[in-house]
């Protein structure tokens, strides 16, 4: 079966995330998150436009329902 140019596979179950912080909050935690996680799509930072004034925002993350253990290991979950 061929893989998908987003990275995952007809079948494969997907965790849906979404960060709220600041740029640099919401931004550092996705990269944590693809350090320990199967991570197939960050969106761009998405800031809040209700308040102009606000410096928050949102980041959307979608990862296979797997995580990578200490040996470097793919586990499926």
């Amino acid at each position: 079966r061929k893989a998908r140019k987003d990275g995952y596979k007809k079948g494969d179950i997907l965790m849906k995330i979404r960060l709220d912080g600041t740029k640099e909050e919401a931004t550092k935690f996705a990269e944590d998150l693809e350090m320990y996680y199967d991570v197939i799509r960050v969106s761009r930072f998405c800031p809040n436009t209700r308040d102009r004034k606000s410096k928050e925002g949102r980041i959307y993350i979608e990862a296979k329902l797997s995580y990578i253990d200490k040996s470097g290991n793919l586990v499926r979950i």
